[in-house]
């Protein structure tokens, strides 16, 4: 915290800079998802640094907007105040519990397809506006597309081809992000975080987690 208080009067590029200095002879990597949704953060990249290299993860769209859509809103909370609400506001034909029931069913429904049409507008925004953006790039930049299914059921060969594209040395501890030590530079730091909070959970890669999709119903 009294790190990031120094650096309060800094512009970008100088924090950046900071940054890349406190991790040399290490490689500065910026993870940060909402900049798939500005082609203009992306652009900056190319202006703030010299000769950088992107990844592009991609995951199955039903997969990643039902995980979206789960983070969106907190469903215990809508079930609980929607539970202390009048049944005549949900329901003005009938005050009967099955009609209160009904009308609670039908309002959490109206809010899983709102927020699943959401998380699927950003989804498709997002990706299109990498693709644009790796089009704008240099041929010779280098930039890897990643398919995230092919990543958790073979991250060994897929590392290996990542890291043969970035001109990075490759170890096997590469496929084992969830050591304590990795695990602990996902933790938020202070009260925010943009971290997935199923990820401190995991233990291993599970090439199961390739086939979520295929059970995600949609709410339509």
């Amino acid at each position: 915290e009294q790190c990031i208080e120094r650096m309060a009067h800094l512009d970008i590029c100088q924090v950046y800079m900071i940054l890349q200095l406190m991790a040399y002879p290490r490689i500065l990597v910026d993870k940060t998802p909402p900049y798939v949704w500005s082609l203009n953060t992306l652009r900056m990249a190319e202006s703030n640094f010299a000769n950088p290299s992107y990844i592009h993860l991609c995951r199955h769209p039903y997969a990643c907007i039902s995980s979206m859509s789960e983070q969106a809103i907190n469903r215990d909370w809508i079930r609980d105040h929607s539970s202390s609400t009048p049944p005549s506001a949900l329901d003005q034909e009938s005050s009967e519990p099955s009609a209160f029931v009904a009308g609670v069913d039908r309002f959490l429904q109206d809010v899983n397809t709102a927020t699943w049409d959401t998380s699927e507008n950003l989804w498709a925004k997002g990706n299109a506006t990498v693709m644009d953006f790796f089009r704008e790039l240099p041929v010779s930049r280098p930039k890897f597309n990643m398919q995230y299914e092919n990543l958790v059921r073979h991250p060994e060969l897929v590392l290996q081809d990542l890291c043969s594209a970035l001109n990075v040395k490759y170890t096997q501890s590469m496929c084992n992000p969830y050591t304590e030590t990795n695990i602990a530079t996902f933790e938020a730091v202070g009260q925010a975080s943009a971290t997935d909070p199923h990820l401190l959970k995991f233990k291993a890669i599970d090439p199961k987690s390739a086939d979520r999709w295929v059970s995600v119903e949609v709410p339509r």
